[in-house]
């Protein structure tokens, strides 16, 4: 992903604990990275526009092989950060008018849309509102 810094910004870090769990964090921007230093915690680091309205977001982590709900966008995939033994999959439930490749798998098409997936989103001027960037 290309992201062109045109004003002060930062990139954010994030958690979502391996525990079956559905975690809420707002975002002002986009997904950048998934990875894992703790053993039972996936983290992602997100750009961070403080001008910007956050969008509350819905993550959890599945284990390969577990069963992934319909629906969900996937964001990324990392091994745990103690012996790398186990492997993650960072998954989010998407906006109103995402168009996430795994999302649309599992959904009917989404007419006109023009939003795109949070772990590829479309610059515009207001991360997460309906019908902009994602």
């Amino acid at each position: 992903m290309n992201l062109h810094v045109q004003k002060h910004t930062a990139i954010y870090r994030f958690e979502v604990p391996v525990d079956d769990r559905w975690h809420e964090h707002d975002l002002t921007g986009p997904m950048l990275h998934v990875g894992s230093r703790e053993g039972a915690v996936v983290e992602f680091w997100a750009h961070h526009d403080p001008g910007a309205k956050p969008a509350r977001r819905r993550f959890r982590v599945y284990g390969t092989g577990h069963p992934i709900e319909p629906g969900l966008c996937y964001v990324g995939t990392t091994a745990d950060g103690l012996n790398k033994a186990l492997i993650w999959h960072l998954m989010v439930e998407p906006l109103p008018r995402c168009t996430c490749t795994l999302y649309l798998a599992t959904q009917p098409p989404i007419p006109e849309s023009d939003g795109t997936c949070p772990a590829h989103p479309t610059p515009g001027p207001a991360y997460g509102e309906r019908g902009g960037a994602a």
